[in-house]
């Protein structure tokens, strides 16, 4: 059975026990907030395209499960301030477009990688922290991330601030994937590139205004940042990057 249908079966075989798990847990409160949000990002590669648009953001939880960040998960275990979750969803590293560059059209295309995930989270006095396994369901380069996360949002009366950080680390058949050069796509100009394991910085700081309950605005900035072993190659142009978003949410 394909690996990414055997996950979605396991997601639904485990819903009506999550529905019975403890009340007063993370996973409590049931909310579906929708909206529009406009960003810009550059893309780290050689002519590449920055991207920028505004896009439909749909983010809910019911009774365990949840759709966040592009992510379809559901609870396997929690308690008051700790949890256990799975979840399938867009990869979390690399752009498979390689930000439509028209220099690197003449690469082998790559296909889209979605991953299944397994995320254990702790909510503390100080923030919350995460960490995480995502590995490769779509057989594509048949690897995984290991990402870990720290945020710490704070509320000051109608405003909340959030900020984030995470380190996110992949072997190199994650590497190799999105900024690897095999012989076949060698030229005058871009050589051959094996990279090894590497790692990528990432700093979130998001602001929201709420208007009553239901309305959202935001603001957010972040910051990456790709180690060595994806700036040295022959098909990046750069090894950190800025982006920024703006939008409304609306919560029911």
């Amino acid at each position: 059975m394909n690996p990414f249908v055997t996950l979605i079966c396991l997601v639904l075989t485990l819903v009506p026990w999550v529905a019975h798990a403890q009340t007063d847990s993370v996973s409590g409160d049931n909310y579906l907030t929708v909206g529009l949000v406009g960003y810009t990002e550059p893309s780290i590669y050689t002519d590449g395209e920055d991207d920028q648009d505004i896009e439909l953001v749909v983010e809910a939880q019911w009774e365990g499960i949840f759709y966040r960040n592009d992510t379809l998960g559901v609870y396997l275990a929690e308690g008051d301030s700790w949890y256990v979750s799975a979840g399938v969803g867009d990869d979390v590293f690399g752009d498979h477009a390689r930000g439509d560059s028209k220099t690197l059209k003449d690469m082998e295309s790559l296909d889209k990688v979605y991953t299944a995930n397994l995320t254990t989270g702790w909510i503390t006095s100080v923030g919350y922290f995460e960490l995480g396994y995502h590995h490769d369901i779509s057989n594509n380069h048949n690897s995984g991330a290991v990402v870990a996360r720290y945020g710490a949002p704070i509320e000051q009366g109608q405003w909340v601030v959030d900020p984030q950080l995470s380190l996110t680390c992949v072997g190199r058949a994650v590497s190799r994937y999105y900024v690897g050069v095999s012989a076949q796509d060698t030229k005058a100009g871009r050589p051959t590139y094996q990279p090894d394991q590497t790692c990528k910085f990432q700093s979130d700081l998001n602001l929201y205004y709420t208007l009553g309950r239901a309305h959202h605005l935001l603001l957010g900035v972040s910051y990456r940042h790709y180690g060595d072993e994806v700036s040295d190659s022959p098909i990046v142009d750069r090894d950190d990057l800025w982006s920024f978003n703006t939008g409304y949410l609306y919560t029911f």
